[in-house]
């Protein structure tokens, strides 16, 4: 039994970025940062190993998280502008963040074959 799975490296991305995140922006206040946190709690509670069982499965769920993991180190280690654009920035990241894992569950829920469902 391998340690290394893919669920387990995506849980430890989405808590690494909350935590980080509620580091770096507690000032937001408590509606702002669980807007902010709420893309990587929505990845870390969507990865388990039933969700990853297969490659198309894997292929598809990956691809928005390593997109949303992407941005939190672009976020808090190169982005230093005014306040309208960081407002934009946060704005647009986390509606492409939302929109990607929403997305991605679509596609698996419409277009995927899956056994064992009613």
């Amino acid at each position: 039994m391998s340690i290394l799975k893919v669920h387990y490296f995506i849980k430890a991305l989405a808590v690494l970025s909350l935590i980080l995140f509620s580091i770096k922006y507690w000032e937001a206040g408590v509606i702002g940062l669980s807007l902010l946190l709420s893309p990587y709690v929505l990845l870390y509670f969507l990865s388990s190993e039933k969700n990853y069982r297969n490659n198309q499965l894997t292929m598809v769920r990956i691809t928005p998280a390593l997109i949303s993991f992407f941005w939190v180190a672009w976020v808090l280690l190169g982005f230093d502008t005014t306040q309208q654009t960081g407002v934009l920035v946060f704005n647009i990241g986390l509606i492409v963040q939302i929109s990607l894992i929403i997305a991605a569950e679509c596609i698996i829920a419409l277009f995927m074959n899956r056994e064992n469902c009613t």
